[in-house]
């Protein structure tokens, strides 16, 4: 007989260190880092053709001839579309978010009569393979006329010209809740009042792994295959669909693996469209992968806005209202509407405080710079701007800024709740957040050690931000 013994309990030692520092086992690089990964550029389907846009160098100007002709006479391209041959086949282009009463978004495949950001695509190139591709779009010839760009996103709205015709001051839409001046007089009345007009710098996207796709067109089922690299294949297919007029069950998407995307891959922008549009027309599979000077000129920003804010308190430094006034840089061809997330920071802006008033309103503005799209944390400008302002009124009013926090946060007991714009609350636990992390932080020690350091001429930063979305 023989007798088993279980062994004592193995203290994980890398628990007790904490992640920081520590060597973290990881599950899915063996297969990537030894080659056996699938993206998008690995596909190769019989017959590929290979894509390359032509781009504008200007930010704004109005298109003259297109002269293909050299270009078609390279060995190796089989075709180049201009607007005027590609964008006409286009069914429908629409985005799932895309809802009813939404102000119109303009997605011209191609640039229709002007280009409208530095990187704009004016032509498709088709070629046996980029090489070939990429020299034929060096020799097609594009007649410009340099236009006044709309470059400052802050004053698009009093400029006299226009990124899109029909769209006046700029606009591409805006909306307000509670008027400012229904709060005038809790400020004029409040012990402590702060204001700031605070700005974040527009964000690129820069994944990996950059855009691409292969389309492959069936003109024998009347399907369409897609390998893409992408976050939301489900978004592709139903847009595809919508795109070529066609229902959804002819549509195959496939993504494997994806080198990152950070919100740049939700929707399918500009180019994905034409590729689609082309192998339809070519009856072919066309791949197009961007280089990186694609990516860093044209895939798109995000987070180019500013706010003035402002926050009125009482003599114990509690809350009493807050007013924000939110602007956005949309671009030329934001992807989808800027409304979809956009109205979410005002709305948002409260966040996870006892806050009794508010106010917010937002303006998107069109500008002669690359389009605005998804970006980790959407509304993530919300956070920056109250947090920006607490730790602004710390000061003013002489409190410990977790004090603040701590005295204007949301409890466990305040719930269910609304906000003052009337986003419901619950299931929430803003204040025991707040404390674990001071907590972890070991919050006063460090306080202590700050101002030693402070003492040596070293000078060492904490930052706050709590959050609900």
């Amino acid at each position: 007989m023989t007798r088993t013994q279980t062994p004592p309990a193995v203290r994980d030692d890398a628990a007790a260190r904490g992640v920081v520092g520590t060597s973290v086992p990881r599950i899915e690089d063996l297969r990537l880092v030894t080659g056996a990964g699938t993206f998008v550029d690995d596909v190769t389907r019989p017959g590929m053709v290979h894509a390359c846009f032509v781009r504008s160098p200007l930010p704004r100007a109005r298109i003259g001839a297109i002269d293909t002709s050299a270009a078609l006479q390279l060995e190796g391209v089989f075709a180049v579309y201009t607007a005027a041959e590609l964008n006409t086949v286009a069914h429908q282009i629409s985005y799932a978010l895309d809802m009813p009463g939404m102000p119109p978004v303009p997605r011209p495949p191609l640039a229709e009569e002007e280009v409208r950001f530095v990187g704009d695509p004016v032509a498709l190139v088709v070629a046996v393979d980029r090489y070939v591709a990429e020299d034929a779009v060096e020799l097609v010839e594009v007649e410009y006329e340099p236009l006044e760009p709309v470059l400052d996103y802050v004053t698009a709205d009093s400029s006299p010209h226009l990124v899109h015709a029909g769209f006046a001051g700029n606009s591409a839409g805006e909306m307000a809740g509670r008027p400012a001046s229904d709060l005038d007089p809790i400020f004029e009345a409040a012990a402590h009042t702060v204001q700031q007009q605070i700005f974040q710098q527009a964000y690129l996207p820069v994944p990996m792994e950059t855009r691409g796709l292969v389309a492959e067109w069936s003109a024998s089922t009347g399907e369409m295959t897609v390998w893409i690299s992408t976050q939301s294949p489900h978004e592709v297919r139903g847009f595809c669909a919508r795109l070529l007029g066609i229902d959804e069950h002819r549509v195959r998407v496939i993504a494997r693996d994806t080198g990152g995307g950070f919100g740049l891959k939700v929707a399918p922008l500009r180019e994905e469209i034409c590729i689609q549009l082309a192998a339809r027309t070519l009856g072919t599979a066309v791949k197009w992968i961007e280089d990186r000077q694609e990516n860093l000129m044209s895939s798109g920003m995000a987070r180019h806005e500013h706010a003035d804010v402002r926050m009125a308190f009482d003599a114990e430094g509690r809350i009493l209202a807050a007013g924000m006034d939110h602007v956005q840089n949309v671009g030329a061809y934001p992807t989808p509407s800027p409304l979809t997330a956009g109205v979410v920071v005002g709305m948002l802006f409260p966040g996870p405080y006892r806050v009794p008033d508010a106010s917010f309103s937002v303006k998107f503005h069109y500008s002669n710079t690359v389009g605005r799209l998804a970006y980790r944390g959407p509304w993530q400008f919300e956070s920056v701007a109250r947090e920006v302002l607490l730790d602004h009124a710390a000061r003013r009013i002489g409190i410990d800024p977790v004090e603040l926090r701590r005295r204007n946060m949301i409890r466990r007991e305040d719930l269910p709740a609304f906000n003052p714009h009337g986003m419901p609350l619950d299931h929430i636990s803003p204040l025991d957040t707040l404390e674990q992390a001071v907590a972890m932080l070991g919050y006063e020690d460090f306080r202590e050690e700050q101002q030693r350091a402070r003492a040596e001429g070293r000078y060492l930063g904490v930052g706050t931000c709590t959050y609900v979305e």
